[in-house]
């Protein structure tokens, strides 16, 4: 796993037993596939430093010091509720769980990535139906593409070129 995802997980996890005061933090207890206990205290660090975090016990082994005991801080319990922006990458792995009975045509994703997507599709339909002149028509969508293409916009909202016709 890259630092980004066990960074997430390890803070996933915390936020999962904030409340129970029994729980230790240690690798073992985070049940993440080939987590070690220096990998765990190494990212632990990284949490610590941007104060999402906080070591309740530090443990010595060869010279070399650990953080043996973590819970969650209050600014790692805002970042995991979306409440506020980490100041490091962290990947946090958002399970939803959908029901559907009885439907046709239904859409599963993103639904601000397609909230965006149709409304590029209404405006792209609405610069057609518009009186304008043909040849504005051709500018105006041109614009839009050049607009969604943008590398920036594209990582936002995904690719959504091909809706423009």
């Amino acid at each position: 796993m890259k630092d980004i995802e066990l960074r997430g997980a390890i803070l996933e996890k915390l936020y999962q037993k904030r409340k129970d005061p029994s729980f230790r933090a240690v690798a073992s207890t985070m049940l993440i596939p080939g987590l070690t206990d220096e990998e765990f205290s190494r990212i632990c660090e990284h949490l610590r430093e941007y104060k999402l975090i906080d070591v309740l016990e530090w443990h010595e082994v060869d010279n070399t010091t650990y953080m043996q005991f973590v819970k969650i801080s209050a600014r790692g319990i805002d970042v995991i509720e979306s409440e506020i922006p980490p100041d490091i990458g962290i990947e946090i792995m958002r399970n939803q769980n959908i029901n559907i009975s009885g439907s046709q045509n239904v859409v599963i994703g993103n639904n601000n990535s397609q909230e965006i997507k149709n409304h590029i599709i209404e405006l792209a339909q609405a610069i057609q139906a518009s009186d304008a002149s043909e040849r504005d028509k051709e500018e105006a969508k041109g614009l839009l593409s050049r607009f969604i293409e943008h590398p920036l916009v594209t990582s936002i909202i995904g690719s959504a070129v091909g809706l423009i016709k």
